[in-house]
C-alpha cells in the first residue's frame, strides 16, 4: 500500500514537472484550444470530398471489415490517416466529432513541438512567439473542423523532425557502440518479403524494432533517439507519402554531419581547424533512421503486394495525382482533363494509376515546354492564399457561414499568412546557420516545395511546413528591435 508520505512525494514531483512548464507555452495552449473549441461549436462541417473517403475508410476499419473499397481490398488513399481514425473509433465509437478530437490532439502536439524545435534551434524567447503564432494563425483554427490529414502529418513531421534535431545535437558525443545488431535487424529484413502472411511480417518486424531498442538502451541511447525518428517519419509515410521529403532532408542534414566529422588529415589545417573524429557514428544513426522507417512501412507494403499486387507502393493515387497536375491544359490546380475521364471505368485500381502515370509522362514527352510551364502554376497554387480551410468548411455544407463572415474569414487567414511568411523573411538570418541540425529545416521546406511543384499544386500542402515559418517568424519579430537599434546608433558612430 502507497503511506501518505510516497503519496504526498508523488504529488509534490507531479507539482514540479508543471511548474517546470513554460507559462507562455501553457496559455498559447489555452488560448488556441478555446479557439478551436470556438469554432467547432460555431461551424458544423460534416465531411465531404477527401474527408469523406477518409471517414468511410476509417469506419470499415473500424467495424472489421478491413481496408476494403466495394468490398475489394484497395490501398488508393494511404492507410495512415483512416487506420488513425479508426482507433479512436474503437474507442469512443463512429462520431463526426471523434476526427474533430483527433484534431485537438494534434492542435495540442503542433503546438508544443513547435515550441520544442524553436526552443532547440534558436532559445526560448524565439519558442514562445512561434507557439503564439501557431495557436491563434486563423487559418490552422478553421481547419480544425475538417477531417483532412494535414493535422495529423503536421504534428508527425513536427515529431519526426524535433526526434532529429536532438540526434543531431547529441551524436557528436555519443559513445559508439558495437553495430552488429543493428546489422543483423537488417539483414534479416532480406528474408521477411517470402512470407506469405503481412501479419506475420508485421510481427517480425515488432520484434527487430524492440530488440533494437532494448540494444540502444544498454550501449547506446543516441540510438534510441535515431530509431524513434526513423518510425515516427514511417508513420508520416503511410498518412502521406510526401513524408519522403523528411527522409530526404534528414539523409542530407546527417550527409553533412558526417562530413563536419571526417577523419583529421594533416592538410585540413587551414580550411578545417579544430580536432575531427570519426563519421561512423553518424552513419550508424544515419542507417538505424531508415531501419526505423522501413520496418514500419514494410507490413503495409507486404499487404498491398499480397492483396492487390502493387509492389513497392504505399498507395494507388500517385499516378492520379500526377496526371491531375500535368496534362494538355492544366491550370497547376486541381483539374481534370474530360478526355482521361476514361480511367475512371478501369475497375483495376492499379491498372488505373499505371495508366494515368503513363498519360502524364506522355504529355511531358510530346510537349516539354507546356510541362515546363505549369512548374510556376504548381508552385503558386500551393502558396499563393492560406484561407482554403475557410473554403472546405463552406464546400456542400447544410450549415455554413454567411457570404460576409466566409470573406471576412478568408481575409483574416490570407493576411496572417502573408504576414507570417513576412515576418519569416526578416528572419532569414536564422536560415542560413550551417549546422545539420538548424539545415533541416529549409531542407525540408525546400524539397516539399519541389515535391508538390511537380507533381500538383495545392493550398492544403503548405500547411504542414507553417510551423517552420512561425519558428522563422519568431526570430524575424526578434531581430527588428536589434535592426532598428543598430540604426540608430549609426549615426551617433560616425
Amino acid at each position: 500500500m502507497t503511506g501518505p508520505r510516497e503519496l504526498w512525494t508523488g504529488i509534490r514531483d507531479r507539482a514540479r514537472v508543471l511548474r517546470s512548464i513554460d507559462r507562455w507555452l501553457l496559455g498559447a495552449l489555452i488560448v488556441g484550444l478555446a479557439a478551436r473549441i470556438g469554432w467547432q461549436l460555431y461551424v458544423d462541417a460534416q465531411p465531404t470530398s477527401d474527408a469523406l473517403v477518409y471517414f468511410d475508410h476509417a469506419e470499415r476499419l473500424a467495424n472489421g471489415l478491413g481496408y476494403v473499397f466495394d468490398g475489394r481490398p484497395t490501398a488508393y488513399i494511404p492507410v495512415g490517416y483512416p487506420a488513425t481514425l479508426a482507433a479512436f473509433f474503437e474507442v469512443f465509437g463512429v462520431h463526426v466529432w471523434v476526427g474533430k478530437l483527433v484534431n485537438i490532439l494534434a492542435f495540442i502536439a503542433i503546438v508544443s513541438l513547435t515550441y520544442l524545435i524553436g526552443r532547440e534551434l534558436y532559445g526560448r524567447p524565439a519558442a514562445r512567439i512561434a507557439a503564439w503564432i501557431m495557436a491563434l494563425l486563423p487559418s490552422q483554427v478553421f481547419v480544425s473542423t475538417l477531417l483532412f490529414s494535414e493535422p495529423l502529418f503536421t504534428a508527425i513531421q513536427l515529431a519526426a523532425v524535433y526526434l532529429l534535431l536532438l540526434g543531431f545535437r547529441r551524436a557528436p558525443d555519443a559513445s559508439v557502440a558495437r553495430p552488429g545488431t543493428a546489422v543483423s535487424a537488417a539483414t534479416a529484413l532480406f528474408l521477411l518479403p517470402e512470407l506469405d502472411k503481412a501479419r506475420l511480417i508485421a510481427g517480425a518486424c515488432l520484434v527487430v524494432l524492440l530488440g533494437l531498442a532494448v540494444y540502444g538502451w544498454r550501449r547506446d541511447r543516441v540510438l534510441l533517439l535515431w530509431g524513434a525518428a526513423g518510425v515516427v517519419t514511417g508513420y508520416a509515410l503511410l498518412v502521406r507519402p510526401a513524408g519522403l521529403t523528411i527522409v530526404l532532408a534528414a539523409l542530407v542534414a546527417t550527409y553533412i554531419l558526417a562530413r563536419r566529422m571526417a577523419p583529421w588529415h594533416p592538410g585540413d589545417a587551414q580550411s578545417l581547424p579544430g580536432p575531427r573524429v570519426s563519421r561512423s557514428p553518424v552513419l550508424k544513426y544515419g542507417g538505424v533512421y531508415l531501419l526505423g522507417a522501413a520496418l514500419l512501412v514494410l507490413p503495409w507494403l507486404a499487404r498491398n503486394q499480397a492483396e492487390i499486387g502493387i509492389g513497392a507502393n504505399i498507395s494507388t493515387n500517385g499516378g492520379l495525382n500526377v496526371l491531375v497536375g500535368n496534362h494538355d491544359g492544366a491550370t497547376g490546380c486541381f483539374s481534370f482533363d474530360d478526355e482521361d475521364r476514361f480511367l475512371f471505368l478501369i475497375a483495376d485500381e492499379v491498372e488505373r494509376d499505371r495508366k494515368a502515370l503513363e498519360e502524364s509522362l506522355e504529355f511531358t514527352q510530346e510537349d516539354p515546354l507546356q510541362a515546363l510551364s505549369l512548374l510556376p502554376l504548381k508552385f503558386n497554387c500551393t502558396w499563393r492564399e492560406d484561407a482554403i480551410s475557410v473554403y472546405w468548411n463552406s464546400f456542400d455544407q447544410e450549415d455554413t457561414p454567411g457570404r460576409i463572415p466566409r470573406a471576412m474569414f478568408s481575409f483574416a487567414s490570407n493576411w496572417a499568412y502573408y504576414g507570417l511568411l513576412f515576418l519569416a523573411f526578416l528572419g532569414i538570418p536564422a536560415w542560413w546557420l550551417r549546422k545539420p541540425g538548424h539545415l533541416l529545416l529549409p531542407l525540408l521546406v525546400g524539397f516539399t516545395a519541389i515535391y508538390y511543384t511537380l507533381v500538383l499544386g495545392d493550398p492544403r500542402y503548405h500547411e504542414p511546413l507553417l510551423p517552420f515559418f512561425a519558428i522563422w517568424a519568431a526570430c524575424g519579430i526578434l531581430f527588428v528591435p536589434r535592426w532598428l537599434r543598430s540604426a540608430r546608433e549609426r549615426p551617433a558612430d560616425e
